[in-house]
Parts: C-alpha cells; structure tokens; sequence
C-alpha cells in the first residue's frame, strides 16, 4: 500500500473559513456582518450567488473563483489574458482605421471615374 497523504477536498463553505481564519475574522462576526443566520457557515451544503455576493462586498479580497471551484487563479494566465485582450483592441483599431482609409479611398476613385465621364 502506498502511504500517501489523502489530500481532502474542500467545501465551498470550508473555503470560507479558511479565509476568514486568514484574515482572522471569526465565522459569528462574518456571518452577523454578511446577514447570514447564525452557523450557516458551520453547516454543509452548498453556497447561493447571494451568500457569495454578499461576501465580495464585506471581504473584497476574498477570491470567489477559489470558494466556488477550489482552483487558486493564475497571475502569470491572467497577465497573458490581459496582454491579448489590449493586442485584439489595438489589431481593432487599427483594422477601423484601414477600413476608413479604403472606404476613402473608393469614394475618391469613384469621384474620378465619374469626372473623366464628364
């Protein structure tokens, strides 16, 4: 038999308080502050997008993506995400203005076709 440690997959509700310990906040003072009702975060079960809602606006440090999947978010991703998003405006941008120039362009050539008619 292997002697693997058992990794234990947190709850969402586990992951809670294993911030608010962080943070050192107790679980009552969380619950009071976000308009839980008492030991709701002591109980199973899953979380609302309300209770979660309401946790991002009393503790905005608080990673919900973490709480909901478990997944710690990536920096490095992120930046790269970010880095793409700006490249696509820029190309964007830049594919506006040359369609404005070719668009100017057709205008002017179609002005001339019709002066050397005249």
């Amino acid at each position: 038999m292997e002697n693997a440690k058992a990794i234990k997959k947190l709850s969402p509700k586990e992951r809670v308080r294993e911030f608010l310990d962080e943070i050192e906040i107790r679980f009552i003072d969380a619950e009071r502050k976000c308009g839980f009702s008492r030991g709701y975060l002591g109980t199973g079960g899953e979380m609302t997008t309300d209770k979660l809602r309401m946790l991002k606006k009393n503790y905005p440090t608080i990673d919900i993506q973490y709480i909901v999947t478990g997944k710690l978010r990536d920096p490095k991703k992120e930046r790269i995400t970010k880095d793409a998003l700006e490249e696509n405006t820029q190309l964007k941008e830049k594919l506006m203005y040359y369609e404005r120039l070719f668009n100017s362009s057709k205008v002017l050539i179609e002005s001339l076709g019709n002066l050397f008619k005249q």
